[in-house]
């Protein structure tokens, strides 16, 4: 076993680790989350598909997975199947990106986005959680 002795007694005066935030545009909407090049499937929060009206479709075999941080699995069944651009890398994807939505994301859509909003006015919206 391994004595971290101290160290263990102040880990509130660590600062927390934050996520790598990207800047994409998602069928022309801004969007900033968490990247994870780890990650088995992409995900867009259920919230941001409805308010911008992105259309989903039933999967025909849906995917489970872990919440975070509990053993429940979720089943995911809505696809979306986006064009994906990353105006700071002049990055676009050759075709459409499959998203799986879901409610539990860490995903949000800023108007504080720079670099969607220096290619696009349209995105001026309210921050929305």
């Amino acid at each position: 076993m391994i004595d971290f002795g101290s160290e263990t007694q102040n880990l509130e005066s660590y600062p927390p680790i934050r996520p790598i935030i990207v800047s994409a545009l998602i069928n022309g909407v801004c969007i900033q989350g968490p990247a994870d090049t780890g990650a088995s499937a992409n995900f867009i929060k259920d919230v941001v598909v409805a308010e911008n009206n992105f259309q989903t479709r039933k999967s025909a075999v849906p995917s489970y997975v872990h919440q975070p941080l509990s053993d429940t699995l979720v089943k995911l069944s809505d696809g979306l199947f986006a064009n994906v651009s990353i105006p700071a890398e002049d990055f676009t994807t050759p075709s459409p990106t499959l998203f799986k939505s879901h409610r539990f994301s860490l995903i949000k859509r800023f108007s504080g986005c720079y670099s969607c909003r220096r290619t696009t006015s349209s995105l001026m919206q309210p921050h929305i959680e």
